[in-house]
């Protein structure tokens, strides 16, 4: 479901930007 592929996606981006925030590390993997 190409829907719910999006939605996983973003979820994944936005758990690197809370990471990025309290780390002030970005880890783009």
């Amino acid at each position: 479901n190409v829907f719910l592929d999006q939605s996983q996606v973003k979820a994944d981006g936005f758990q690197k930007l809370l990471e990025f925030i309290y780390t002030g590390t970005l880890n783009l993997d």
